[in-house]
């Protein structure tokens, strides 16, 4: 947020150097109410400056920073009580942000925004209490972490893994061969083979690259001994290991197998991770599990190291039936 630095915060604390003041100043009198509600009525701008906040907490313009902020969330807090309650809502700050920057009319930033707004909602507006309740899990487990808590690029990569993951998962759970052939790797087959985890790679890396367009996305180690999935955005990266389990799949198993390798690539980045596991421990003939079970956020303490690793491991289960040929569980009067 460079003009708010150089510009912005420069002539707001000019009535304490221009004057040699400790309180406020004439100047800063004038400007301040004026820069207040600009910036109020533009949420975008107001979300870039509590950003530039938490990325320069000891930058020496940080005290002229916070009191304007204050003043901005007055004026933002006014605004929700008037006519224009879209514009003082801050859900969308962060895309009115990154219009703000495109220098378009302010015509052209409202019609893309709602656009984005009504494109996004419709896209997740059907989250289940159950994918609510794994993003809640997820989240509370690493947030007070330093690479979530004290880095916004960082917390803004794992969220959207996080996220798009979890959608996967709910997706292939109720996808079957009919609805899309390319899943056919999950069902059981008739020959007896069973997929190796670059099947399950290549179907993840479709579906995380036409849902997020969060920075570098590339599928490596194809067709070698193990697979993966890395994003990279503005110098941060995070790992979505893929693995394939035949023997025991239980989440302790997973995590002894392959807690090691996965945060290995949390060497250099944020240490936080997912793993994803094409689970082929047995044929599923009374049906997959439920996706609450199927997802859990494991702490990781390297010998050594002060601060813990988490992996986020998430089971695909294989070897399904379609639902017709799923057979019946024997009930049990109460």
């Amino acid at each position: 947020m460079k003009f708010s630095e150089s510009q912005v915060l420069a002539a707001y604390s000019a009535g304490r150097t221009v004057l040699k003041r400790n309180h406020e100043g004439y100047l800063e009198t004038l400007i301040r109410p004026r820069i207040e509600n600009s910036i109020g009525r533009r949420e975008g701008q107001a979300y870039l400056l509590r950003r530039w906040l938490l990325q320069n907490r000891h930058h020496a313009l940080v005290p002229e920073a916070a009191s304007l902020l204050n003043g901005i969330e007055h004026v933002i807090s006014q605004g929700a009580k008037s006519s224009r309650p879209f514009e003082a809502g801050t859900v969308w700050a962060p895309v009115t942000a990154v219009l703000s920057q495109v220098h378009c009319s302010e015509e052209t930033e409202q019609r893309i925004r709602r656009l984005i707004e009504n494109a996004f909602t419709s896209s997740l507006e059907n989250l289940s209490g159950a994918e609510i309740d794994i993003f809640d899990h997820c989240r509370s487990a690493v947030e007070n972490h330093p690479d979530h808590r004290d880095n916004i690029r960082g917390a803004k990569l794992f969220d959207t893994v996080l996220l798009w993951t979890v959608r996967f998962l709910k997706n292939r759970l109720e996808m079957t061969r009919k609805d899309d052939a390319s899943v056919a790797y999950l069902f059981e087959n008739a020959g007896g083979t069973l997929p190796y985890e670059g099947a399950l790679q290549e179907d993840y890396f479709r579906w995380i690259s036409t849902q997020t367009a969060a920075g570098e996305i590339e599928a490596t180690n194809l067709g070698g001994g193990r697979a993966d999935v890395a994003l990279k955005t503005t110098g941060e990266r995070i790992v979505i290991e893929v693995k394939r389990e035949m023997q025991n799949a239980s989440f302790d198993a997973i995590v002894k197998s392959y807690a090691g390798q996965t945060t290995e690539y949390q060497n250099v980045s944020i240490r936080l991770g997912f793993l994803l596991v094409l689970d082929l421990t047995e044929a599923r003939r009374t049906g997959a599990p439920h996706i609450r079970s199927l997802v859990e956020c494991r702490q990781v303490t390297r010998a050594g190291e002060d601060e813990p690793r988490y992996v986020v491991m998430v089971k695909v289960p294989g070897r399904r039936y379609s639902p017709s040929a799923v057979r019946a569980v024997d009930s049990i009067d109460a």
